[in-house]
């Protein structure tokens, strides 16, 4: 049985192709995972480049809504969520200080902090819901002592 068989993952940050995404979802879709890619725009090339039943949404991962409701579809459509990769990332903002605004900044924290801890929290009631234990990964190097893999989410 491949490693990921009938496991639903969700990856955010999906849209470049040879990306750090795209590649995640490709080593999920080849294990055996129904793998949703994510970006700004639907990753549909990445999604085809999968193949069934991988599919593409648009996500704005700083819009609490769009994220809510990519949730409330998983619910739906699949009962439970088994892997969460929260790649979506920005560089805005990571100028010197001299030369990043304030709208950068905020940007960035909306992106690479607010982002992974809101979807994160929005995958732990789907993950719970799973015959598996579920997991949450940060795809970048994580700063500040942060675990880049959060381990396993305990019934």
């Amino acid at each position: 049985m491949s490693a990921f068989a009938g496991q639903i993952a969700l990856v955010t940050g999906a849209a470049a192709p040879g990306g750090i995404g795209a590649a995640i979802a490709a080593d999920l879709a080849a294990g055996g995972a129904h793998v949703i890619v994510t970006d700004l725009t639907a990753p549909l090339d990445v999604a085809q480049a999968l193949g069934a039943p991988a599919r593409a949404e648009a996500l704005d991962v700083t819009d609490a809504s769009a994220v809510a409701g990519i949730f409330a579809r998983l619910a739906e459509d699949h009962g439970r969520l088994d892997i969460l990769v929260n790649n979506a990332a920005t560089l805005v903002g990571s100028a010197p200080s001299m030369e990043t605004t304030p709208a950068q900044w905020q940007t960035s924290l909306e992106v690479n902090l607010l982002a992974p801890m809101r979807l994160t929290q929005a995958a732990i009631p789907l993950m719970r819901a799973g015959a598996a234990d579920g997991s949450s990964i940060s795809a970048r190097p994580a700063p500040w002592g942060q675990s880049r893999d959060l381990g396993p989410i305990r019934r």
